[in-house]
């Protein structure tokens, strides 16, 4: 399998099984004032 169709495979498999719940998602949507890469 050559590298393109690895990333789609990997990103096919990570939107079916998000690791973050949709709810704790929107939820941190917010927080724009808590940054790690600030």
């Amino acid at each position: 399998m050559d590298n393109a169709t690895h990333v789609a495979v990997y990103f096919g498999s990570y939107l079916k099984k998000p690791p973050v719940p949709m709810s704790r998602l929107e939820h941190y949507a917010g927080q724009d004032e808590i940054d790690p890469f600030n």
